[in-house]
């Protein structure tokens, strides 16, 4: 549990259910998971990255989630996936967690590690309601590349569909995608459905070769059953809350939608998301070089319209003045203005 400025915010909290998990429900159990409880309070997740340190943009997207969510009232959890192999780091997960705690960032659960639900995915994997709508696939990420160069909005590869019509043997250890409509209804905050497409970048992988269960099927699985119920992202992440809302619907067809608020990115002057090539942006190493929590909350509040100036700012100062309509709708451009902030 995050330690810093719990006992400010904690007094805003609901009533709050007493697990991060429901009890598991059935593949082919006709109730959805969210008409077998009683949700008692908003529920969203912040989930970094194991595989990579906390940078600016991603302080800025956490911010305004932890903020939207200590001003209404919500229950925060924390998430992290360690199911993307040798790529996942235990230094990164610990480093995130830091992170956060310096930056005033608090959360009143974490979740379970992906890896101690396998049997869970698995078992959802045999629903027959979502089994015709899956096939076997032996293409590999070379292949794939060498067919179709051209990416997704997140950055996965696009499938073209190559072995959707093959047939292929569904054994234990196989590669399985979903079919996809062209596109999918995800649900805003302000309750309008914004229309994703999703067909252009074909169908996704939800088990990877050796049988592991693949990012988007755990990631829905588990914002089901944590019963979460809104969530804050990037705007390079609307496919994916695409593809986890229509692997919700094919599971739970009748529960409640989860909504969500897609927020620009912070990005360099050459329009690419914030990377080394913007310089070091790692809040860690800010943090090393002099620069204090409350100017990194100052810089993320101006990028979000609640301060007219680059200013230091409190967590306190972030939940009296967050205003999602106010957020910019265009993509933020880290600028030399950004750089030159003197560390205080």
């Amino acid at each position: 549990m995050g330690r810093l400025g719990i006992g400010r915010f904690k007094k805003q909290l609901k009533p709050r259910i007493e697990t991060g998990f429901i009890s598991p429900v059935s593949p082919n159990d006709t109730t959805n998971a969210i008409d077998r409880c009683v949700i008692c309070v908003v529920i969203t997740r912040i989930a970094p990255s194991p595989t990579g340190a906390l940078h600016l943009g991603n302080a800025r997207t956490f911010l305004i989630n932890w903020a939207l969510a200590r001003r209404a009232g919500w229950k925060v959890l924390l998430r992290f996936d360690d199911l993307d192999g040798p790529r996942v780091r235990q230094s990164a997960v610990d480093q995130a967690r830091q992170d956060l705690e310096w930056l005033g960032l608090d959360w009143d659960e974490e979740l379970p590690l992906p890896s101690t639900r396998l049997d869970r995915y698995r078992e959802m994997l045999r629903s027959t309601r979502v089994e015709r709508c899956m096939f076997a696939c032996s293409c590999t990420r070379s292949q794939l590349e060498a067919r179709q160069p051209k990416r997704a909005q997140d950055g996965s590869v696009i499938y073209d569909g190559h072995c959707s019509e093959a047939n292929l043997e569904r054994v234990a250890d196989a590669c399985l995608r979903m079919q996809v409509p062209a596109s999918v209804d995800v649900v805003t905050m302000s309750g309008t459905a914004d229309s994703v497409p999703i067909g252009h970048a074909g169908a996704f992988v939800v088990r990877r070769v050796g049988g592991a269960p693949a990012y988007q099927w755990t990631s829905a699985i588990d914002d089901q059953d944590a019963q979460i119920t809104d969530i804050v992202r990037g705007t390079d992440l609307r496919l994916s809350s695409a593809r986890q809302a229509y692997l919700r619907t094919l599971i739970w067809p009748t529960a409640p939608a989860i909504r969500h608020l897609h927020v620009p990115l912070v990005v360099g002057p050459d329009g690419r998301k914030l990377s080394k090539r913007h310089g070091d942006t790692r809040v860690a190493h800010l943090r090393e070089v002099g620069w204090s929590a409350g100017r990194v909350r100052g810089l993320c509040g101006f990028w979000t319209g609640i301060a007219e100036e680059r200013d230091q700012l409190t967590p306190s100062d972030w939940v009296e003045r967050l205003d999602i309509r106010a957020i910019p709708g265009d993509d933020i451009v880290f600028s030399p203005a950004d750089h030159r902030i003197a560390p205080s």
